[in-house]
């Protein structure tokens, strides 16, 4: 796990087959009720005892205590997936103290085999699969793109199912979802790191939406990404009670960087409310075994302080405050190690940790700001000249069908700005 410091010992001679190490922790997830989860990953090319084996080792021994594995498809290479294998029943066999797995869906749509189509979501804790999992010939090698994400989306939110947008900003159908209200959640960096916090994620909290961070790791569990989400303390670490704090934004990414906020003793996923100006206490705390850099205070998607990691006996550490601050405004606040980082984890993985928002509500209102808004709107209609472009539908009802969906999402954000 991530939590302890790195030690390293040597087996002096054959003779020896058994090394004890004993390391201390750094800091303690448990203290605060934190839960890890991994919210995106399948399995292939392995046999079933294999994947048993694997899901219950490796999970453990990175300190995950929750674990989504999920279904889907892909025109023949699917024969290889074993986690499609795999019922609600068979992942609750596999579960054991301190480790628990949900069950879910990687809902998806490609223009060509890999190439940028209308995006992919995972719906977690599904009551029922949305079949077919994969959409359009990209994938599926038949039919055209005349079905989008969002009734498949909507029929796994009716049925109960926590929905995460996957791989940042990949996908046409992620603005007007977010907008409609389709989605819960944000993932960050699963399965590579494409984009950037500020492209994926700053910019619908800076239209005053609530989108919780996430991540996952998509094929295997090859780096230590996980979602840390805050738990009540007397709440079992079920995957139902994992999603349903993660939709209220109590959550942590990182792979490898705890990270602690506080602004005025509010935490991450918390709301401070103000009807007139109010100073602001904000406290930021970074801890890590590897040095990752810079750690970065933000405001409405700026940096508004930051410190560099010291070195410590065992690891690295930043902690400052930021006191000068009073609050006259809608605001959010996150805290997150500097993006691109040069630094690297055991797993050779760069480095990324950041918080969800605490976000002020002031004189009943979220932050709104209409450049934003606008270049949310602008890229709706590149969205569009996309499908036009690269789409495949038997007729013009058909591409239109597909299209209204994009209009009436910007004209729902257009209403904004008049």
């Amino acid at each position: 796990d991530i939590h302890s410091e790195l030690l390293r010992g040597e087996i002096a001679s054959s003779k020896q087959n058994q090394l004890r190490l004993a390391p201390t922790n750094l800091f303690d997830p448990a203290d605060t009720s934190q839960v890890a989860g991994n919210t995106h990953v399948h399995l292939r090319k392995m046999t079933r005892p294999e994947v048993n084996r694997y899901l219950t080792e490796i999970p453990r021994a990175d300190g995950l205590k929750v674990v989504f594995v999920s279904y889907l498809e892909r025109a023949l290479a699917s024969k290889t997936y074993i986690t499609n294998q795999y019922s609600k029943e068979d992942l609750s066999a596999l579960t054991q103290k301190g480790l628990t797995f949900g069950d879910g869906e990687e809902y998806r749509h490609n223009f060509g085999g890999g190439g940028e189509g209308y995006g992919h979501v995972m719906l977690l804790n599904l009551a029922k699969r949305i079949l077919p999992a994969s959409v359009g010939p990209g994938i599926t090698l038949e039919g055209n793109d005349k079905t989008p994400l969002h009734p498949g989306i909507r029929l796994a939110k009716e049925g109960g199912s926590t929905v995460i947008w996957c791989h940042n900003t990949f996908g046409y159908e992620d603005i007007p979802n977010f907008l409609n209200g389709n989605v819960h959640a944000q993932n960050i960096f699963d399965g590579g790191n494409r984009g950037s916090y500020a492209d994926a994620y700053y910019r619908y909290l800076n239209i005053g939406m609530n989108v919780p961070f996430a991540t996952g790791t998509d094929w295997f569990i090859y780096d230590f990404s996980r979602t840390y989400v805050r738990m009540n303390p007397d709440e079992p670490s079920t995957p139902e009670g994992w999603l349903k704090r993660l939709r209220n934004s109590a959550s942590t990414i990182t792979n490898g960087t705890w990270l602690d906020l506080s602004v005025n003793a509010a935490n991450p996923g918390d709301t401070l409310v103000c009807s007139k100006p109010r100073k602001l206490r904000i406290t930021a705390k970074a801890t890590g075994r590897n040095d990752f850099g810079r750690t970065e205070l933000i405001r409405n998607g700026e940096v508004i302080a930051g410190a560099n990691s010291e070195k410590f006996a065992r690891g690295y550490r930043v902690e400052f405050s930021f006191n000068e601050h009073t609050c006259k405004e809608p605001e959010w606040w996150a805290l997150r190690i500097a993006h691109p980082n040069s630094g690297r984890n055991e797993l050779e993985q760069p480095l990324f940790a950041h918080t969800s928002p605490i976000y002020i509500d002031y004189d009943n209102k979220r932050v709104f700001d209409s450049k934003t808004a606008q270049s949310l709107i602008d890229e709706l209609d590149e969205s569009v000249k996309r499908i036009r472009r690269f789409g495949k539908f038997a007729n013009e009802d058909e591409q239109n069908g597909v299209l209204k969906f994009y209009r009436a999402a910007r004209e729902k954000l257009a209403a904004k700005l008049r």
